[in-house]
């Protein structure tokens, strides 16, 4: 799993500001390229004390902001679900035949 996943997932909050508080500890951290698996946790350990260093109000933010995503996820995969079951598909033959 990718540092960004991790630290989405963790938290609680998008992978674009996942990433973003990455991208803050690699540079915090002098690292560049690809991180080996001691360099990795190095980074999810700075990017956790990084998140829990800002202010409550941009924590909230990035929360929300993941709910709300989520909250208009929820719609479209129920519509997927339901065209895997063939029941929009049912219901647009029942429309038919009224």
């Amino acid at each position: 799993m990718s540092i960004e996943s991790h630290l989405s997932r963790k938290l609680d909050i998008r992978f674009v500001d996942a990433r973003s508080i990455a991208v803050e500890a690699r540079v915090n951290l002098g690292i560049e390229g690809y991180p080996d698996a001691q360099a990795t946790e190095g980074i999810l350990d700075e990017a956790m004390r990084l998140f829990e260093s800002k202010p409550p109000a941009d924590k909230n933010y990035m929360q929300q902001a993941q709910w709300a995503l989520n909250a208009a996820k929820a719609p479209a995969e129920a519509a997927s679900v339901s065209k895997k079951n063939g029941w929009l598909r049912h219901d647009t033959a029942s429309q038919r035949s009224r």
